[in-house]
C-alpha cells in the first residue's frame, strides 16, 4: 500500500510494508549478500529516489531508505528481519518524523541561499 503524497504518508503504511517485505522472497544475489525487491511506501519508481521512502529485505534486514527532494540519503539502515513488526513501525516511524521535514524542498529567502 503506497501513500499518494508526502501529507498523507502515515503509521499504516509503514506497517503494511513492513509485514509485506518480511513475506518477499530474495530476488537479487551478489557476493556480499542478497535483497528481495524494494517496496515503495512514498515515491515514484521512475524519479531516481528523489523524495522517497522505500523499503526491502537486504541481507536479512529489513532496510530503510528515506531520500529527500535531490535524492541525498536523509536516513539509510535497517533492523533484523525477526525484530517484531511493532518495533520496527515504531523506530521506522519516529526515523521518518524526524527528517520528513527535510525531503521537501525549502524556499529561498535572504536567511537560506
Amino acid at each position: 500500500m503506497k501513500a499518494t503524497s508526502l501529507t498523507n504518508v502515515s503509521k499504516k503504511h509503514f506497517k503494511k510494508t513492513i509485514q509485506e517485505v518480511k513475506g518477499l522472497p530474495i530476488t537479487d544475489r551478489a557476493t556480499f549478500g542478497y535483497s528481495s525487491h524494494t517496496i515503495l511506501v512514498y515515491g515514484h519508481k521512475n524519479n531516481e529516489r528523489r523524495c522517497g521512502i522505500s523499503m526491502r529485505n537486504h541481507s536479512g534486514k529489513i532496510s530503510l531508505l528515506i531520500t529527500d527532494f535531490q535524492g541525498r540519503f536523509l536516513f539509510n539502515g535497517g533492523f533484523d528481519i525477526s525484530t517484531p513488526t511493532l518495533t520496527l513501525l515504531n523506530h521506522y516511524w519516529a526515523i521518518y518524523q524526524s527528517v520528513r521535514k527535510q525531503m521537501k524542498p525549502r524556499m529561498l529567502t535572504k536567511t537560506n541561499f
